[in-house]
């Protein structure tokens, strides 16, 4: 917050930065992402160069395209391991942690849950 009311109070900077959105917390741990993202390509490249844009849009494809297909994954894959009950069912003497119910290793080797681990 201190680098950015600094930089808004330079009086011969070219490329202002943009203003923080909202006051709250959340707001403004995110806020930097929002001018970056939203901002048109032609300020990126004169402001920061080529190598700063093609950062900024290979990380918005990266987004794009993993983000809908990470929730997808999730979706499918957390409450068929979830349910798998080979972890609850067996007497293991080892420390069976609470998120292991979520991995593969709580379905069993000839369940027919395993084939969705493989269309991943």
């Amino acid at each position: 917050e201190i680098y950015h009311k600094r930089a808004t109070q330079i009086h011969d900077l070219i490329w202002r930065p943009y203003p923080f959105l909202n006051r709250r917390l959340v707001d403004r741990c995110w806020s930097f992402l929002y001018p970056i993202f939203g901002r048109p390509d032609l300020d990126i490249f004169l402001s920061a160069g080529i190598d700063s844009l093609m950062i900024v849009r290979i990380n918005l494809m990266g987004i794009q395209v993993l983000g809908p297909l990470t929730l997808l994954c999730l979706s499918v894959l957390l409450p068929l391991y979830r349910t798998g009950g080979y972890l609850e069912s067996t007497d293991s003497t080892g420390n069976v942690d609470s998120i292991m119910m979520y991995t593969l290793s709580n379905v069993a080797s000839k369940d027919d849950r395993l084939w969705a681990g493989a269309l991943r």
